[in-house]
């Protein structure tokens, strides 16, 4: 059953349950189908989703699909994935490379400020994006993600992290769409995360792409409709709040 919280529809997935408790949205029931987990039927757009707690067990994976509408089909536009390292003693970051073109950047901030900006070539080089696939909700193959951040696993979850897209367009007279960036960004308090083997102090980071698209393209804007989350190897999960930056 769904559940109304900080003003936004909260939608169980799976086994998934939710309850609020304390003013805060308790999930519970999270088994290792890769199909339990929590949807907020709202546009992501500069959505903040903040986290209270979870517990990520030996393998444990918190899996982010950022999903928009092309008429009545509803597709994956991005996927995000958290996971425990317990050889490295880090959580990792990941992406689903299948949604994100040749070239991507890896963006990490402190207090406002750039401290990386990585342009980074697509493991998978894809082809040019088009019209988009049909809806994927399965977790990927692990071959589609790999991690691009890492940060130590003790450190990380007591400092009660937060999610949030930031999308931006730009069109043409007619209405089609021209530009299309989407940047997706965890933001704890400042923390030491490492990228490419070599370790920065942020408080926001982050990887952030572009489509540019012909006017002869005819690119329809496909709007951001929502977001899901689902889990392996958590027991349980809160979230603190939702709200829009």
């Amino acid at each position: 059953m769904s559940v109304i919280f900080d003003g936004y529809e909260i939608l169980p997935l799976g086994s998934a349950q939710l309850n609020i408790v304390n003013g805060k949205l308790e999930v519970t029931g999270l088994g290792n189908s890769g199909l339990d987990g929590f949807a907020i039927n709202a546009d992501p757009s500069n959505l903040h989703v903040k986290f209270d707690s979870y517990n990520l067990g030996p393998t444990g994976a918190i899996r982010t699909e950022y999903l928009a509408r092309q008429d009545s089909i509803i597709y994956t536009k991005m996927a995000t994935v958290v996971y425990k390292d317990d050889t490295n003693n880090t959580v990792n970051f990941g992406y689903d490379f299948r949604y994100v073109p040749h070239l991507y950047r890896v963006v990490g901030y402190l207090n406002g400020n750039t401290v990386f900006d990585i342009e980074t070539p697509n493991p998978l080089d894809p082809v040019e994006p088009s019209d988009p696939p049909a809806i994927v909700i399965a977790w990927a193959a692990v071959a589609a993600v790999a991690a691009v951040v890492s940060a130590g696993v003790a450190v990380y979850v007591a400092l009660k992290p937060s999610k949030q897209v930031v999308p931006y367009r730009e069109y043409y007279p007619n209405g089609q769409l021209k530009v299309d960036t989407f940047k997706t960004i965890e933001d704890p308090t400042p923390i030491d995360v490492v990228v490419d083997n070599q370790t920065y102090q942020v408080d926001e980071w982050g990887i952030e792409f572009t489509n540019n698209y012909s006017e002869q393209d005819n690119m329809p804007d496909y709007p951001l409709v929502a977001s899901q989350y689902t889990c392996v190897d958590v027991t349980s999960l809160t979230i603190e709040s939702i709200s829009t930056i």
